[in-house]
């Protein structure tokens, strides 16, 4: 891309995303993280401001069409851990059709979610 056009927009108004996680290695489905979180302020870390996650999910889109393919369950709380404060890992596989979810935590060993996505890109559909 030498002129630096851009070509699209990923998010949803109402939920944005969080942060950009990947792109299936074919290039036709991005992943984003899109947790629910509430902005605090005092306390925290030097009385600064900090989010409090409430809810985390990932989204997929189709790049060529911008639509969503799909908005996962929501991944936290696992019952027998207490994780707090930390965002996921996430993979998408180079076909787009399944999501990987792990916790790099340093105080527990915790499971890995495999999503298996049945939805195509309407820009693969025929």
């Amino acid at each position: 891309m030498s002129d630096g056009k851009l070509l699209r927009t990923f998010g949803d108004p109402k939920v944005g995303a969080r942060r950009f996680v990947g792109a299936s290695g074919d290039g036709n489905v991005i992943l984003g993280y899109i947790p629910k979180e509430t902005l605090h302020s005092g306390g925290g870390i030097e009385g600064g401001l900090w989010n409090q996650t409430l809810e985390q999910r990932f989204r997929l889109w189709d790049a060529a069409t911008g639509q969503t393919i799909a908005t996962s369950p929501p991944l936290l709380p696992i019952e027998s851990s207490t994780l707090t404060g930390f965002d996921p890992s996430l993979q998408v596989s180079a076909n787009g059709r399944a999501v990987i979810v792990f916790w790099k935590s340093p105080r527990e060993i915790l499971p890995i979610y495999v999503f298996s996505m049945t939805q195509t890109p309407a820009s693969q559909r025929h």
